[in-house]
Parts: C-alpha cells; sequence; structure tokens
C-alpha cells in the first residue's frame, strides 16, 4: 500500500456507520442575526478560526508503522469553508503551522456529500490530498464544525491534520454560572497495536459547569472502520476525561483517556455569541505504533 492507495480507501469511510450516530446531536436556528454558517445564506463562503493537531504516519506494505504526534495549534490555524447556492459544500481549506491546503470543485477536485449524514469527503485528481467535514447545515451547527486534512508527502509518508474550527466565543461571553449539556460528533484515525488503521466515530457528551469552568467530557457507541469498509464496535475508544478553562478566557485543555487505556490530551474552546456550542481535538497514545487522533463538535 501507499499513501496515496491510503486516500483512496480512506475517501469512502467517512459516510460509513455515521448516521446511527446522529440522533440528538443537531440543534435549533435561534433568531441571533450574528454570523453563522446560514447568514448570509448560500452561496458563501467563511474563513474562521480553530484549533488543529497533527500527526506525520509512514506505512510499510498495508501496515501503518508509526504516527508522530506533531503538537497541537491552538493560535494560527484557520479554516475555510464554501457552500453552493444549495448549501452543500464545494471548497475547503485549512492554515496551519505546517502550511495551507486546500480543495475546491473549481479546481477540479472530486466533492462526495451524504444527505442524511452532512459528511462531505473531498480528494483531488492526483489522489494526494483528501479532506473531509461535517456540514454543520445539515445538522443545525450554526457556530462551528469539524473536518480533517490527509496528505501525502511521499508514497510512504503522509500528514493527518484534524481541526476543530468557527467563530470563538469571546472570553468575557462565557456563561459564570449554571451548567449546560452540549452533544454531539466526533471522528478520528486509529491505528491499533497490529499497525492496522481505522476511520472512526463516537457520539459526544459534554456537561459543563460554568462556575466551576469545568467540563466533563466522554464519547460513547464509538464504531471503526477498516480499509475494506467492514464497520465493528469500538467501544475501547470510547474516551472520558476533565476539561478546564480560565475564567474570562476561552480554550480548554485537559488529559482524556480510552476505555481501552490509551491516554492524551483533549483541547477545544466553546464557538458562538454566548458559548452556545463547543468543539476541539485530541491526541492520545500507546505502546507504539497505537495512535489516536481526531476533532469533536457539539451544540447544547
Amino acid at each position: 500500500m501507499t499513501i496515496k492507495n491510503l486516500l483512496t480507501a480512506l475517501f469512502i469511510l467517512p459516510f460509513v456507520g455515521i448516521a446511527s450516530l446522529l440522533t440528538g446531536c443537531g440543534g435549533g436556528g435561534g433568531s441571533n442575526p450574528v454570523i453563522r454558517w446560514s447568514n448570509p445564506s448560500p452561496p458563501s463562503s467563511f474563513t474562521v478560526d480553530g484549533i488543529s493537531t497533527a500527526s506525520d504516519i509512514t506505512i510499510s506494505g498495508d501496515s501503518v508503522t508509526d504516527a508522530t504526534d506533531l503538537g497541537t495549534d491552538t493560535g494560527s490555524t484557520t479554516a475555510t469553508l464554501a457552500f453552493a447556492a444549495d448549501g452543500s459544500i464545494n471548497s475547503l481549506s485549512l492554515t496551519t503551522p505546517n502550511g495551507t491546503l486546500s480543495l475546491s470543485v473549481g479546481a477540479g477536485d472530486t466533492f462526495d456529500e451524504d444527505p442524511g449524514t452532512g459528511v462531505v469527503s473531498a480528494i483531488n485528481p492526483a489522489e494526494t490530498l483528501l479532506a473531509f467535514s461535517i456540514n454543520p447545515l445539515t445538522l443545525g451547527w450554526n457556530y462551528q464544525s469539524f473536518g480533517a486534512w490527509l496528505s501525502e508527502t511521499s508514497a510512504t509518508t503522509g500528514t493527518v491534520e484534524f481541526a476543530s474550527f468557527g467563530w470563538p466565543t469571546a472570553g468575557a461571553n462565557i456563561p459564570t454560572t449554571s451548567t449546560a449539556n452540549f452533544s454531539g460528533l466526533s471522528s478520528g484515525l486509529y491505528v491499533d497495536s497490529t499497525e492496522e488503521l481505522f476511520v472512526t466515530a463516537s457520539q459526544v457528551s459534554v456537561a459543563a459547569d460554568f462556575s466551576a469552568q469545568s467540563l466533563d467530557f466522554s464519547t460513547s457507541s464509538t464504531v471503526k472502520v477498516d480499509m475494506l469498509g467492514n464497520l465493528t464496535a469500538a467501544s475501547t475508544l470510547d474516551m472520558t476525561g476533565t476539561l478546564t478553562y480560565t475564567a474570562g478566557s476561552n480554550g480548554f485543555s485537559g488529559t482524556v483517556t480510552t476505555a481501552g487505556g490509551l491516554t492524551g490530551t483533549s483541547t477545544g474552546q466553546f464557538y458562538g455569541p454566548n458559548a452556545e456550542e463547543l468543539g476541539g481535538v485530541f491526541s492520545l497514545d500507546g505502546p507504539n505504533p497505537e495512535f489516536y487522533s481526531g476533532a469533536y463538535g457539539a451544540i447544547r
């Protein structure tokens, strides 16, 4: 297998298993006139701030022999989403400290969107760059979304970058009292102990205590899909953790662990005028080459 073969296989996989996780993940439109994905109405394009995590992967034969965490960026990540008149996404771009990765229908890239799940996949003609994202219009997400960009750096090496992006809440506008429950989705890439690669999807639940500046974060109903499209339950990848932030600032982080013993960090932020939504990224490790990274989004 080469990175090009891997990207071609991954192009079809994000659609598998997502539909069963969508219950309860949508949100309401509201009447707030501030900028959001649906305002102005499509066709429209938005460049927004975000958080990203990146990893280099190395392939030998049909196995991922190494995954190197390149770190999380909270200061310079931006994403651009463009919507066609029918509300479909026709351009996806991510800028991080590692550079800019862009795909668009206008450049001749292939976009495929599942209208039921809102999952968008895009790949370039050379099959060296792949992106996928959640179409926030489909799920009723107003202020954030997440996605991944995978690029070939050589025949046997590549880089995967996950990002959460949108309109971050001003620190002063994050509630200082009360609690709130958020629900949503996450997706990721998982390399198991046998060096096999999977795409994952999970339900996300976050219980926020604004008085304590603390969030109880968890994922559940995790499924994984191998390169042949076989879907299986993956409860060992369900995550739990406590994320915290400083009063008056936007940006939470904390240690997360999986039921199977992987440990790492999740970093995220609130989105919307008054913390109506949230999103973030995560990166966890086990004994080499076991590795799990991804992104998530959720709404009250």
